[in-house]
Parts: C-alpha cells; sequence; structure tokens
C-alpha cells in the first residue's frame, strides 16, 4: 500500500518531467539543431558532434554533455 508521502512524491516526479518536457519544447522554439552532412547533430555551442545515445535519451537536445553541464551551473550561480 502506498502512503501519501510516496504519492506526493510520485506526483512531483510528474509534475518536474511535464514541466521539464514544456521547458524543452520552449527552447526548441526559434532554435533550429545545426546538423553535419551524415545527419548528425552538432552542438549549438561548441560545434562537436552530440552522441545519438544523448539524443536518443533526449529528442531537444541542442547542447553536448559537457556544455549542458556548463550552462546549467552558470544557470545556478546566476551567471
Amino acid at each position: 500500500m502506498t502512503d501519501i508521502a510516496d504519492k506526493a512524491s510520485e506526483h512531483e516526479s510528474q509534475w518536474l518531467a511535464r514541466s521539464l518536457a514544456a521547458q524543452q519544447a520552449k527552447a526548441m522554439q526559434g532554435h533550429r539543431p545545426d546538423d553535419a552532412s551524415e545527419g548528425e547533430r552538432l552542438c549549438i555551442d561548441c560545434g562537436e558532434v552530440i552522441p545519438a545515445k544523448r539524443i536518443k535519451a533526449n529528442p531537444c537536445a541542442l547542447r553536448c554533455i559537457d556544455c549542458q553541464s556548463i550552462k546549467e551551473l552558470k544557470e545556478q550561480r546566476g551567471d
């Protein structure tokens, strides 16, 4: 049997997932990922190829893992 704390945690996780998906969709508006001639997607910050595994996990990915990590750290610090 699920207690109220578990239900609240599950509800919060679902809300966060929907919110993230909405943010990613909004971020994609006005941004068109660069594609290499081989159909690979290129990071909008450094121009390196974004691994297919990352794109499969996050179809909206515009940055490689390193550049996305840097972006998120800057956002956390308020840069």
